[in-house]
């Protein structure tokens, strides 16, 4: 749940930026960058948690 709520903010931050801004990045770019700044970040995330982390 925690990971996606952190995807669900970076979503939305991004998107209030976008929509404050000059707009200089068509919208099509601004979503397929996210989305590859998204899954590239979760890439790395491990499938399971570390039993330390459980733990805490």
């Amino acid at each position: 749940m925690l990971l996606a709520s952190g995807l669900g903010g970076l979503a939305q931050v991004v998107a209030r930026s976008w929509l404050h801004s000059d707009r200089s990045v068509p919208r099509d770019t601004a979503v397929q960058l996210l989305a590859s700044l998204a899954w590239r970040g979760i890439a790395g995330f491990p499938l399971y948690g570390s039993e330390q982390a459980q733990g805490d």
